[in-house]
């Protein structure tokens, strides 16, 4: 709403709220006099009453803005005067420009350190309602989202050691949905702190006892789609029977990468491809197709479809599929996500197990398209409880 329509609304709300006092009291109060006179002086002062609480309500309203404006403007201050939160915003900015520059290092430890700390900061005074996301997002919102999704910050510290930080999750968590109710771009969301986060868990939970295993756990992107169509083939082609996995097509293997919602997972060994999985979050008109397909009224934006694992034959029993359940339960209990779904083969009795031994319920066996049946596991997150 610009300017000339804000102050066009308040003039037509006044006038109707005069209109309206005017009314009530002829009605209802019934002044006891025929004296027109008296009866307008009757109206009049509760018309002033009237004008005298709007303007005391939209002084109070313009203190309170000028108070915000200027706690604002001394947190922006605290920011520019400290040198080492300048130093560090010019790095991570640099970087951001061009992922090839390394300019962030161990030397920089303690620098970050007191940029996290002023950040959390904000989450300190948002629980306490001193503040809230609207009063922070134009001058910090690209400072907090730079820093929490560079790689290097994430390696060094937020990642590393990811139950420090519980603070700064929380805040990403609440920045992100108040930008996404606000039709505002989500910052960076494709180094979110919290699919990071989901990576590392999974890392952790598959070397838990495999300290030697040659795996790396990263974050797929484009790049790697002719690795993903290679190993999809070749999973397939060594299968007797060829419906325990349903062909992707690499187009929707692409729109699923490129949406910045999704996590696509994978496993290298040598900078070889040998597993992958992608978590999704079906779209309103997504939603449909899949309540036709899986017959599941509550597959929604609220849940979470895990949509498809797959090993290389040789390295599957090694804890892989059980290190990316994992993986999305962690990152569900910090989306407040209902459900985790996932369809399985009922002949695929290893990765049934797998489910199950998860905590994964079998809600139904269901016909789908193609001929072919699946399983319909559900992981439903206990209230929406937050991993600690």
């Amino acid at each position: 709403m610009n300017v000339a329509h804000k102050k066009g609304f308040v003039a037509f709300f006044l006038t109707l709220i005069i209109v309206s006092v005017v009314i009530l009291v002829i009605i209802f109060f019934k002044p006891n006099t025929n004296d027109p006179l008296e009866v307008i002086g009757i109206i009049m002062s509760s018309i002033l009453g009237v004008l005298s609480l709007f303007f005391v309500i939209k002084e109070y309203r313009r203190a309170r803005n000028i108070e915000e404006g200027q706690f604002i403007f001394n947190l922006n201050q605290a920011f520019i005067g400290s040198e080492d939160l300048k130093d560090i915003y010019i790095k991570i900015y640099l970087e951001s420009k061009d992922p090839s520059l390394k300019l962030i290092g161990e030397k920089d430890i303690t620098k970050i350190v007191s940029y996290l700390t002023f950040l959390e900061t904000f989450w300190t005074m948002y629980t306490r309602g001193i503040i809230s996301i609207k009063m922070i997002d134009d001058l910090f919102a690209n400072r907090f989202f730079l820093m929490i999704t560079n790689p290097r910050v994430q390696s060094l510290k937020l990642v590393r050691e990811y139950s420090v930080y519980q603070n700064v999750r929380e805040l990403e968590y609440v920045w992100r949905q108040y930008r996404l109710k606000n039709n505002l771009k989500n910052l960076y969301e494709e180094n979110s702190l919290n699919k990071a986060i989901a990576i590392k868990v999974a890392q952790d939970k598959f070397f838990e006892n495999k300290a030697n295993e040659p795996y790396t756990f990263q974050r797929l992107s484009t790049k790697h789609l002719d690795q993903i169509i290679a190993l999809q083939n070749e999973v397939i082609l060594g299968l007797e029977n060829e419906a325990l996995l349903l062909k992707t097509p690499k187009d929707t293997f692409e729109e699923i990468i490129r949406n910045e919602s999704n996590i696509s997972l994978g496993v290298f060994m040598d900078d070889v491809l040998i597993a992958y999985c992608f978590f999704t979050f079906p779209k309103v008109k997504e939603s449909k197709t899949y309540q036709k397909r899986f017959l599941l009224p509550w597959l929604h934006r609220r849940n979470m479809y895990f949509k498809v694992v797959v090993v290389q034959e040789q390295h599957r029993n090694r804890g892989i599929q059980s290190a990316f359940l994992k993986a999305a339960k962690e990152y569900a209990s910090y989306y407040k996500i209902k459900r985790i779904i996932a369809t399985v083969h009922p002949d695929n009795k290893i990765s049934c197990k797998v489910f199950e031994k998860s905590q994964f319920s079998l809600i139904k066996t269901t016909p789908v398209h193609n001929n072919t049946i699946r399983n319909i596991y559900e992981y439903k997150l206990k209230k929406y409880i937050r991993a600690s």
